[in-house]
């Protein structure tokens, strides 16, 4: 995703520089025609640009969600398995308590 955010970057920069380029060329008599265009094109590829900005926050968001979830239940079940073994020891503790009295 990062790449298409990049991608998308990198042709906005394009789309400056080639209407800079006409701009010069032309000695700043560019036709409004061609600015317009490029100005369209620039305001497409931002909406573009903001539009996968923001899926990328909404999937990250989603994927560290899932990543908390995953963690409180394996810690939940690492606790139980403490629990269940701390309990069979003292258990076992107790026994041979009661074997030596």
């Amino acid at each position: 995703m990062s790449l298409i955010v990049g991608f998308l970057i990198f042709i906005v920069l394009t789309q400056l520089f080639l209407f800079y380029w006409l701009v010069k060329r032309n000695k700043g008599a560019a036709t409004d025609g061609a600015q317009a265009e490029l100005l369209k094109s620039i305001e497409k590829l931002e909406r573009v640009l903001r539009e996968e900005m923001s899926r990328n926050r909404e999937e990250a968001q989603g994927v560290a969600r899932g990543n908390r979830e995953e963690i409180n239940q394996q810690l939940l079940s690492l606790t139980q398995t403490n629990e269940q073994r701390l309990e069979r020891m003292r258990e076992t503790i107790e026994s041979r308590l009661r074997q030596l009295q």
